[in-house]
């Protein structure tokens, strides 16, 4: 099973990748997993221009903005699992993330009847971790990644909201939250 992990927080030891980690030692102990991780805040992906050039070709994803993104559009594609990995910030997910959510536009082929999308049965799973509770932004994460995966008419294999986070340190010992990105874990395998 070859897993993306689209990892949309800077911190490279914060709460969301202690959660992440410990959702993927579920996994690789259940499958053989193969796992890449992409940390957003080491790539140049600009924000969707809204030109409509992706709708203009005939073999989407194709993007007029040459940066990160285009290699980005080829691991999805190609895995069989991405996990969007995100901290709450003000209420919604970061830049970065954002970013990708808005350039993953150019995947979908509108056409006067309708609209196909090249991600239409891809399997995204969605981990959202916050110092607030589940209404104070996690909330919002979710419901956007819903509608993502509903609109490009993808496989949800779930969502984990992780809440009430205070410091890694204080969550690599939550055995509550760790067992639970277990049971996650569980899902996600096939």
């Amino acid at each position: 099973m070859k897993v993306l992990v689209i990892q949309g927080s800077p911190r490279k030891n914060g709460n969301t990748a202690v959660v992440v980690s410990e959702i993927l030692e579920g996994m690789q102990a259940k499958c053989a997993c193969t796992v890449e991780t992409v940390w957003l805040a080491d790539l140049d992906i600009a924000g969707c221009n809204e030109c409509f050039a992706c709708q203009k070709t005939a073999k989407p994803p194709t993007c007029s903005i040459k940066d990160d993104m285009t290699a980005l559009y080829t691991k999805i594609l190609k895995g069989d699992l991405t996990i969007f990995a995100t901290p709450v910030f003000c209420w919604g997910v970061p830049s970065e993330m954002k970013a990708v959510y808005d350039r993953l536009y150019a995947c979908f082929q509108f056409e006067p009847d309708g609209y196909k999308c090249v991600l239409s049965g891809k399997r995204f799973a969605f981990v959202v971790t916050a110092g607030g509770g589940k209404n104070d932004g996690a909330d919002l994460c979710v419901a956007m990644h819903k509608q993502f995966i509903e609109f490009s008419r993808a496989e949800n294999a779930g969502i984990f909201q992780a809440v009430l986070l205070r410091e890694p340190s204080d969550t690599r010992t939550n055995r509550k939250l760790l067992s639970r990105a277990r049971a996650f874990a569980s899902k996600l395998v096939r």
